[in-house]
């Protein structure tokens, strides 16, 4: 029974050093989006054939990182602009499903949203209103469009298409705040407090054991499309939503010491307090992902510390969770003191045994593993 329960491990994926000279980038746009309410290590994007767009600056110049499926750079894009000049700062990037449309933001004076073909060449751009970037992000939905979100003064979808001299402007429900965008349209799940009065004609009021999942595009509009059980931990913004219509969710949970119960004690607190040392016997938050079914229920809690562990002398950062898929959850870790990394681990569920027999077998062949994994 044991040697078959399955627990999470991570699996490598793709590594980048930074330190090194001939690396493609050697410096990382950290960023925090405020519209989803989370942190990024450097932009990332994925088209619909499984590829990954990493952003990084070299140079001077903006380079895009394109791997492969199995984690292995297939070409090394700069972009230009339509007057042939290099990105010098693009914090936010999006891809058309097929990948022959590359979208980006530069953060210059007046921020620029572009579009550039495979090779990084500028087929149009255009201005958009000035605001504080991490109050933007790009949705590239279709093989010529794409919804550029602003949430500075109000939230506001901008529908660019390809071939159209202006966007069109839509005003989204505050409701939608943070936001995540999935298969065309943005979602959210809400409590029915915060809904009441946006719903307040649909029957929805006085359920209080429940939440909602709600979806939102410039043509239906707001909807609700399902009704979940409020839990202990309930949802708090979603990060992925996968093929089987699961949420994933950051959460930051509460670990103990083993020997807090002392602080209980009047006296021996006191003392820890008088030397300085009560903070030893405090319990701190380590970031978890969070699974839960469509339902609601909770599936799963992955605590990162415990299966991202980092070396000796080694300090990581965790970075935004990229997607989920049958393969497992790909994440951003960085190694952030020299030499510098950057890395994309996918984390993935095992049986014991699994993790046992490939152990053994890379002890008795390690190069033949290794080799396998890279």
């Amino acid at each position: 029974m044991f040697a078959n329960n399955p627990i999470y491990i991570v699996d490598p994926f793709f590594s980048l050093p930074l330190s090194v000279p001939e690396a493609p980038i050697n410096k990382l746009l950290y960023m925090h989006y405020a519209l989803s309410s989370h942190v990024i290590r450097t932009p990332v994007a994925l088209d619909a054939k499984g590829r990954f767009y990493i952003v990084g600056r070299k140079n001077g110049k903006i380079r895009v990182i394109v791997l492969n499926p199995a984690g292995r750079i297939e070409r090394i894009i700069t972009p230009r602009l339509k007057d042939g000049r290099f990105l010098r700062l693009c914090f936010h990037i999006s891809v058309s499903p097929s990948g022959e449309c590359i979208w980006t933001i530069e953060d210059e004076v007046i921020p620029r949203v572009t579009v550039h073909g495979r090779n990084g060449r500028a087929k149009v751009s255009w201005l958009v209103n000035e605001h504080a970037i991490n109050y933007y992000r790009i949705y590239a939905y279709a093989e010529d469009s794409a919804y550029i979100v602003q949430g500075d003064g109000g939230l506001f979808c901008l529908r660019f298409m390809i071939g159209q001299y202006k966007p069109q402007k839509f005003e989204m429900p505050i409701s939608l705040f943070p936001i995540f965008f999935h298969n065309g349209k943005f979602w959210q799940i809400k409590d029915i407090d915060n809904l009441a009065q946006q719903f307040s004609k649909s029957g929805i009021k006085g359920q209080k054991l429940y939440s909602w999942v709600i979806s939102w595009t410039p043509e239906e509009g707001a909807r609700l499309v399902r009704r979940i059980l409020v839990q202990s931990p309930t949802i708090k913004h979603i990060k992925w939503i996968d093929e089987q219509g699961n949420f994933y969710a950051y959460a930051y949970l509460p670990t103990y010491h083993p020997l807090s119960f002392l602080m209980e004690i009047d006296l021996i607190k006191r003392f820890l307090q008088a030397v300085g040392i009560s903070d030893i016997l405090r319990g701190r938050q380590v970031k978890s992902i969070q699974v839960f079914s469509s339902e609601g229920r909770l599936l799963d809690t992955i605590i990162l510390p415990s299966i991202i562990r980092p070396k000796r002398g080694e300090e990581l950062k965790y970075g935004q969770l990229i997607k989920a898929d049958e393969k497992g959850i790909y994440l951003e870790v960085e190694k952030v003191n020299e030499p510098r990394e950057y890395r994309i681990v996918r984390i993935v569920k095992k049986r014991r045994w699994q993790i046992w027999w490939d152990a053994l077998r890379s002890w008795f062949n390690p190069a033949q593993i290794e080799g396998k994994e890279r």
